[in-house]
């Protein structure tokens, strides 16, 4: 059936006889699903602010990580052990620090208003540039812990799925004439009829958001029960042109605080780039301490993570 709320027109319809689904008609996707046969929720696949950032904040960034830009590194599932990070993302990234930057905290202000999350659960901003023909696959920014079975980093540092990315915010830095589109592949229900096999396959079919300096894009990576969302799945296209260039950030907002990600580092992307997790120098009277810290928090003491590895669905 169909019905018309506040002016515009919305449909359900039934599946498999206990989920369902609501979408609206005027090109933004919601869906809406049954848990545990008594909760329902009901969520935007995505949404974009135009102008959220200034142009003060995008060159801020840009200029802050263009001296540290290394190799972007994603984490490898358990049948790609061995793979070069090349093989499925080409991009070069470095993360910034808000710590002492009263600009960057304004951003983690603005974070946090729009996600409704606190900024504990926040990364570092991860400032990526794509030269042309530069990309990465699809794929999503949560764990999915049956392809990293054999990580014991991974299982460490997600306590097994626990912990995982609930909110992914992308930034736009600048405006890309052709290409460079954050494509999501998924988007109006498109399970197939696309070549997942093709480096740049996503790229031609669901949603393409266009690159425009300044803009916002964020969707949701988790249900409210903790399980991933496949429909979080997407890709970064390459930017086209000879000159083409296209600077953005990833803005990743956790589903738990993370008080051992420490703002001044990378977080669990600390690779490389001179934002790491540093060892201190400790004072002897809190040697005690520091070893029961250890016992009652062990993730403290974890290697950095990479970002999750391009994955077919």
């Amino acid at each position: 059936y169909q019905r018309r709320v506040h002016g515009k027109q919305w449909y359900q319809r039934r599946v498999h006889g206990k989920q369902w689904y609501q979408r609206r008609v005027h090109g933004k996707q919601w869906y809406q699903r049954r848990v545990h046969g008594k909760q329902w929720y009901q969520r935007r696949v995505h949404g974009m602010v135009k102008n959220f950032f200034s142009d003060k904040e995008c060159d801020h960034a840009i200029g802050k990580a263009d001296p540290h830009m290394i190799q972007s590194p994603v984490s490898l599932m358990d049948h790609d052990k061995g793979k070069a990070a090349t093989q499925f993302r080409t991009s070069t990234s470095h993360f910034i620090s808000p710590r002492g930057d009263p600009v960057l905290k304004g951003v983690e202000a603005k974070v946090k208003a729009i996600t409704r999350t606190e900024i504990p659960h926040q990364e570092d901003v991860q400032v990526l540039r794509y030269f042309e023909g530069q990309r990465y696959g699809h794929h999503t920014d949560w764990w999915d812990m049956r392809h990293y079975a054999n990580s014991q980093q991974v299982k460490d540092s997600t306590k097994n799925g626990y912990r995982n990315r609930f909110v992914t915010m992308f930034w736009y830095m600048n405006t890309v004439p052709e290409g460079g589109e954050t494509a999501f592949p998924y988007a109006g229900g498109v399970r197939r009829g696309w070549d997942q096999g093709h480096p740049n396959g996503a790229c031609t079919v669901g949603l393409q958001v266009k690159p425009e300096k300044g803009q916002a894009v964020f969707w949701y990576n988790l249900f409210p029960d903790g399980e991933g969302d496949n429909y979080s799945t997407h890709a970064a296209c390459p930017p086209v042109g000879e000159d083409s260039i296209k600077w953005g950030g990833n803005i990743w907002v956790w589903n738990q605080p993370n008080p051992y990600f420490p703002k001044g580092g990378s977080g669990v992307l600390a690779v490389g780039g001179g934002n790491c997790l540093c060892k201190k120098k400790k004072k002897k009277k809190k040697k005690k301490n520091s070893r029961l810290n250890q016992k009652l928090y062990p993730e403290k003491t974890q290697a950095p993570m990479t970002t999750p590895q391009t994955e077919a669905h």
